[in-house]
């Protein structure tokens, strides 16, 4: 049973500059930063004493992927889009450079490759490089699409559920329609390599969020990171997932968004170049071109 389950929002671009409280000596965000990881939480019901709640650790990797499994909420990938749900179609994903820890799917036909570790871990500095080489593997060696698919409805018969289509058609609620749309995006996202990867950690350190930064500002790849944070009280389980990543790609977006020269404009910018003849002649091309097209019958 999980008692409660949400999620804080990542710092801004502008807090890593630090700010002092009333002259203060102590800077943050990172003491902030600290007392969240440290952060306790107490529980009370009515009419009984207040107790206090420390974080807990997940005894290790293994509880970790089968949590996210049978709760892929806990994923705050709602977090890029509200819309957005997302299904664990796997565990233990194999590919000729190891296992995916975990395969996902939303309903916007995105994969997700999905790597825990927990920050006892020695190699947890190598975990950006680690799911990028399973997501170069699972491109560049399982081409056939029918070969992907076999090896999910493989693990999905393992844990007695239904097959692929049907599996992801009962889960997202979809007509038969609505399910061929999303199964046809999800074999163009494999097809063309596009993979959205997901580091998942009980604690995340700086270096990694320097690296997801660079690689989300500086590439093509969709890398997101996720503290989560763990805590258990008699029989129940709270979670609490903080998302890294995200803000980055949609400031990234925000700033690629430009509007489109009018036709006065595209005219203005060529005549201090002395070609506003030949512009308007082009000008004048496109826009018979487009209403010829406009009138055309729907066939």
């Amino acid at each position: 049973q999980r008692l409660f389950q949400g999620s804080y929002p990542e710092r801004g671009m502008g807090a890593r500059k630090g700010a002092s409280w009333h002259g203060a000596l102590c800077t943050w965000p990172e003491p902030i930063h600290q007392l969240l990881k440290a952060m306790s939480l107490i529980i009370t019901s009515k009419g009984s004493r207040p107790t206090r709640v420390d974080p807990s650790q997940f005894p290790q990797e293994d509880s970790l992927q089968e949590y996210i499994f049978q709760n892929p909420e806990t994923v705050p990938i709602y977090d890029i889009r509200e819309d957005i749900k997302l299904l664990i179609l796997a565990r233990e994903f194999n590919t000729s450079s190891g296992p995916i820890d975990a395969l996902g799917i939303d309903n916007a036909g995105d994969i997700y490759l999905i790597e825990t570790k927990l920050y006892r871990n020695a190699d947890k500095r190598l975990v950006v490089a680690q799911v990028l080489e399973y997501g170069a593997a699972l491109w560049r060696e399982m081409r056939d699409y029918q070969q992907f698919v076999n090896q999910i409805n493989d693990a999905l018969e393992k844990r007695s559920q239904p097959p692929f289509d049907e599996r992801i058609q009962q889960y997202f609620g979809l007509t038969d329609d609505g399910r061929d749309q999303l199964l046809q995006q999800i074999q163009r996202n494999f097809q063309d390599g596009s993979f959205k990867f997901v580091v998942l950690m009980d604690t995340l350190h700086e270096q990694l969020k320097n690296l997801i930064l660079f690689l989300n500002q500086n590439s093509e790849f969709d890398v997101y990171a996720v503290e989560l944070k763990y805590y258990k009280h008699e029989s129940f389980e709270i979670v609490i997932p903080r998302l890294f990543g995200a803000q980055t790609k949609k400031d990234l977006t925000a700033k690629t968004k430009m509007p489109l020269p009018s036709d006065n404009d595209l005219i203005s910018a060529y005549s201090m170049v002395g070609q506003s003849g030949p512009a308007q002649d082009f000008l004048n091309l496109f826009n018979d071109l487009f209403e010829l097209n406009q009138d055309k019958p729907e066939r």
